[in-house]
């Protein structure tokens, strides 16, 4: 077996056992959520579609194995495990040592970006794999240059393009250079020309699957505008490309560098500057493409101001594994020829120390925040919210929106809710004639713009919901789920909990009558938690507990007062930490709608209703709930202990409804 063959298949076996090892047992973000509700159901997602990595998760979701997004998490650890592998091959080619492309395989399958993509149902990963085939097929060329590996080139950039744009920023350059240095004929151009174009062909999937009406649809793509708009993401790069202000551009740049670093220790950094420089002596067109390559992607990625922009570094961090693979040969070679063929034990020693000290640096480093083996958090944020609405309800929500589609469309939940999006996407599941009427004259004060603060965005939805109860008389239940909610004028909503409101024609009564018992605790600011009921007493994972507590003020309270309730399992020591992935904080507004909150009368209180989940991953024994009040942005609330409960084992396996099945 030849020594790039065997770095490739070591790589790619090692990481897929990592990722199998923290893959996440559900969704783990919206996202997620949104992306694996598409691919089951054949939809279209957020700009630009993916068509082909929705495909490829219609396939992975035929699999026997797991649920729907464990499936789609697979999907991204092959393709995760599979791009490590080619990176540890492209290194091993490279230098002809094993080590040094295992240690570069290792680079590229355990840095943070990479490594928190391939264990959950997302595009990156896929990516990735896009890109490392690019790197690959160029260093083939690189040493043994063949017209055939340009039409390759040519194939995986349009696949890039078709996939994810930012793809092609670093594959485009290699293209380019193959192209104008070894000026193949009209007919190796052609056929380039033909590879890179038919892969767009999987554009077609928009139109074709916005015609047959999805129940998930971004929007109606039949039209070749609102097609065109959507394939190129014109409303993203409208509100985010080149949005970042160049102080912070300045500033992310050194912070994903020194993250990057101290995740590959001051060992790994000094092999990437050594590789960089060797690389450039054996092959400068190899060395200086790749640097191209990532300065077009890090300027592209730079400006896009969005909140995970690093995921779009991962080409980056795949080119940074090949130098240090490259640094790792050069540096062993330099003190086998400075020392004679008696160091070579030597120098191979020291690789194999290196490979192991910077593998170990990296799973220690990002093992914690890479894992998500038993995160239930954002399933268990929207199983909370499903299950406490009332029969044949309507929820309105744009940020919970994937969540509770994913819920209603893979798992068959509550199928009777109608989940309806205030900005106009994803409306092809709704069966109400009159919401789909009211959506087609929908007035811009209902459609907040990107660009809008989550506030804007969060006042929006509750004023279309408080609309659409008016407009279909209030004939069924209303719910609107928002975050960044504050206080909008006197619209009637009640807060359940979370993020949760139920819309009413009337505002609720706050105001019940004091049972005379002294306050089960008191807090700052003349506030105190006159009476509290938990029920039920006992309860199995998924079930709920509603929570009803009784609050009096002695005085008003001009800031928005916040509610934290936090549960715990009773018998863990004061100092260990609470276990990962579990869904224990839930928040809410005392007394919502009031503005300012008024003192209490003498002898009333207000009342406040609240419906928690418990964990879907929670232990088996006591826990306690404690309650925190504060006002908004007053950091850290100092918590008391109200009430407990019991969490009974598991009896049995357990059904989409949360009960248990015989």
């Amino acid at each position: 077996m030849r020594r790039s063959t065997l770095a490739a298949v070591v790589t790619g076996a090692l990481a897929l056992a990592l990722y199998g090892a923290t893959l996440s047992p559900t969704i783990s973000g919206w996202d997620n959520a949104e992306l694996v509700t598409a691919a089951h159901v054949l939809g279209i997602a957020h700009p630009t579609g993916y068509p082909i990595y929705l495909v490829l998760g219609r396939l992975f979701d035929l699999l026997p194995l797991g649920n729907t997004a464990v499936r789609l998490a697979l999907l991204s650890a092959v393709c995760a495990a599979s791009a490590s592998a080619l990176i540890a091959w492209a290194a091993a080619r490279i230098t002809s040592s094993a080590v040094a492309g295992v240690l570069a395989g290792a680079i590229a399958a355990a840095n943070l970006p990479l490594w928190s993509q391939a264990t959950e149902g997302e595009v990156y990963a896929l990516n990735a794999l896009i890109v490392a085939l690019g790197i690959a097929v160029f260093v083939r060329w690189t040493f043994r240059p063949r017209p055939s590996d340009i039409v390759w080139l040519a194939l995986i950039a349009g696949v890039g393009l078709a996939h994810h744009r930012t793809a092609l920023f670093f594959t485009g350059p290699l293209l380019l250079t193959a192209a104008i240095t070894q000026r193949p004929g009209w007919k190796v151009l052609g056929k380039a020309a033909l590879a890179a174009a038919a892969p767009l062909l999987f554009y077609w999937y928009l139109p074709l699957r916005s015609a047959a009406n999805p129940p998930l649809m971004w929007s109606d793509l039949t039209q070749w505008d609102h097609f065109v708009s959507y394939a190129t993401a014109d409303v993203y790069a409208q509100a985010y490309a080149f949005a970042r202000p160049r102080a912070d551009m300045v500033a992310m740049a050194w912070d994903l560098t020194r993250e990057f670093g101290s995740q590959i220790t001051v060992v790994g950094i000094a092999l990437v500057g050594i590789g960089i420089v060797s690389l450039f002596r054996k092959s400068r067109k190899l060395c200086l493409s790749l640097m191209c390559s990532v300065v077009l992607l890090s300027l592209w990625n730079l400006g896009y101001w969005v909140s995970d922009v690093m995921v779009f570094f991962i080409p980056c961090a795949l080119a940074a594994a090949l130098w240090a693979g490259e640094g790792l040969h050069a540096t062993v070679a330099g003190v086998e020829s400075r020392f004679g063929t008696g160091a070579r034990r030597a120098g191979a020693a020291a690789g194999v120390i290196a490979l192991l000290l910077v593998s170990a640096s990296l799973l220690g480093h990002n093992w914690g925040k890479c894992s998500h083996r038993n995160d239930w958090v954002h399933y268990d944020l929207a199983y909370g919210m499903m299950a406490q609405l009332d029969s044949d309800s309507i929820l309105v929500t744009n940020h919970y929106m994937p969540g509770a589609m994913y819920l209603q469309q893979v798992e068959g939940m509550r199928s009777d809710v109608e989940i309806v999006n205030p900005t106009g996407y994803y409306q092809s599941g709704i069966s109400d004639r009159r919401i789909v009427r009211l959506l087609a004259s929908l007035p811009k004060k209902y459609s907040p713009d990107p660009s809008d603060s989550a506030e804007e965005k969060a006042a929006a939805t509750l004023r279309f919901a408080a609309a659409l109860g008016k407009h279909t008389q209030w004939r069924r239940p209303v719910y609107c789920a928002v975050s960044g909610l504050r206080r909008v004028g006197d619209l009637p909503a009640q807060a359940l909990g979370g993020d949760l409101f139920r819309v009413s024609p009337e505002a609720p009564s706050l105001l019940v009558q004091l049972s005379g018992q002294p306050p089960r605790a008191l807090f700052d600011d003349g506030i105190a938690l006159a009476q509290v009921e938990l029920q039920p007493q006992t309860a199995q994972r998924r079930d709920l507990l509603h929570l009803s507590l009784d609050w009096s003020c002695a005085q008003a309270m001009e800031t928005p007062l916040v509610v934290l309730v936090h549960l715990s399992p009773a018998d863990r020591p004061g100092d260990e930490p609470a276990p990962r992935g579990l869904l224990l904080d839930h928040a809410t507004w005392l007394a919502y709608g009031l503005s300012p909150v008024a003192a209490t009368p003498e002898g009333m209180a207000y009342h406040q209703e609240m419906v928690i989940g418990v964990p879907s991953n929670a232990p088996a024994g006591r826990w306690e709930v404690s309650v925190g009040v504060g006002l908004e942005g007053s950091g850290r609330v100092r918590l008391r202990r109200v009430a407990e409960f019991r969490v009974l084992p598991v009896s049995g396996p357990r059904s989409a409804e949360g009960v248990a099945e015989p």
